[in-house]
């Protein structure tokens, strides 16, 4: 296993795959099934001694050896990499439900007091102030990892949490890659439901309505028969 995979994003030659991973969307476990089969850049050895410093990109080894950071968005990749191999390669990634990622972020950053969020969360005072500082900000939209500036998707398929397993499936059968997903960085909750108030509710509804619209979710769940690509 190379030096530092796991914080990079996961590029296939052999199997022609790029795993655009969007944070607290199952990606440690996806991780863990395509990691041995993914690019080994620290066969380079500017790049090797840059993981080993903490340095988790590297743009100026041979288009190969290449590394970027574990959560580039598909936009930032499609600008770094080969224009072929951008266009032939099967892009994916998974999204989830905007309520349950809220959820599931902030306990996963209060869970970690070395986490470079934790003392901000912490200040907020609660969940429902960490809603609407995150909803007034909106600095994290999942669709900015999978689309490009004009709004248009620019990826192959979008599994869903949800459907983790069923759709990781179809993945692992268009890439002819064989694996059990396991769980690895999952925040201890409860229903994300149980969380929101009505205020909150409404306040993800308008600060995250374009994921909510392009990704077919709604409080509850997901639009029936709704499919991203």
């Amino acid at each position: 296993m190379g030096v530092g995979r796991t914080f990079v994003v996961l590029i296939s030659d052999d199997h022609q795959f790029i795993f655009v991973h969007i944070p607290k969307t199952a990606g440690s476990s996806i991780t863990q099934v395509l990691e041995p089969v993914s690019r080994c850049g620290s066969e380079f050895w500017l790049t090797r001694w840059l993981l080993r410093a903490g340095v988790r990109s590297n743009l100026f080894a041979p288009p190969k050896y290449r590394t970027y950071r574990r959560h580039t968005s598909a936009r930032k990749l499609q600008w770094y990499l080969p224009r072929r191999q951008f266009q032939q390669y099967y892009k994916f990634a998974f999204v989830r439900n905007p309520w349950d990622w809220l959820v599931s972020y902030y306990h996963f950053v209060m869970g970690q007091p070395n986490h470079r969020r934790y003392r901000q969360l912490k200040s907020l005072g609660s969940f429902e102030h960490f809603v609407e500082y995150e909803c007034s900000q909106k600095k994290f939209m999942q669709k900015n990892f999978v689309t490009d500036h004009q709004g248009n998707l620019i990826v192959d398929f979008v599994g869903r949490f949800e459907n983790l397993m069923e759709d990781f499936a179809l993945v692992c059968h268009k890439l002819n890659i064989t694996g059990s997903l396991g769980q690895r960085n999952r925040s201890q909750h409860r229903d994300y439901r149980s969380y929101y108030s009505d205020r909150a509710i409404e306040l993800v509804a308008q600060g995250y309505a374009e994921d909510i619209q392009l990704f077919g979710y709604t409080y509850d769940g997901v639009q029936c028969n709704r499919k991203v690509a």
